[in-house]
């Protein structure tokens, strides 16, 4: 992604929430959990792929982990997946991404406490009663 592409966008600035996201600065994706912005942030994030170069920057974990931990609706992911617009921004590849992470479980879950008990941001995320393996079968 260059700003080359689309002369009417930049960039947030780095120290920003919005811009560590967008450049996939780890500190980002930890702060956006607890921010209240934080869903509709990811949600930006998703919606325009903003990755340098698609070939070696990866971001579907890194986007994956923050939609998880904020339990967003998984349907809001699969929305990035139809559009007239879907592939002008990368956006169906991300999108896809980040929902074959989630359905293989690849967003590793927070180290076991002592207890031996999975921590809350591991358990199944339900979607209106369907869980994610059955919207990705469809």
């Amino acid at each position: 992604m260059t700003d080359f592409d689309d002369p009417g966008w930049s960039y947030a600035p780095e120290d920003s929430l919005l811009g560590g996201l967008q450049r996939g600065m780890g500190r980002a994706a930890y702060e956006t959990t607890g921010d209240p912005m934080g869903p509709d942030l990811v949600a930006q994030c998703l919606d325009r792929d903003t990755r340098w170069d698609w070939s070696v920057d990866e971001r579907s974990v890194y986007l994956a982990r923050p939609v998880r931990d904020l339990s967003l609706p998984v349907e809001g992911v699969v929305a990035g997946l139809s559009g007239d617009d879907a592939d002008e921004e990368n956006r169906f590849s991300l999108c896809l991404d980040v929902l074959t992470d989630l359905g293989r479980g690849q967003v590793a879950c927070a180290p076991r406490p002592v207890s031996g008990r999975r921590s809350e941001s591991c358990q199944p995320t339900s979607t209106g009663g369907r869980d994610l393996v059955g919207i990705l079968a469809w």
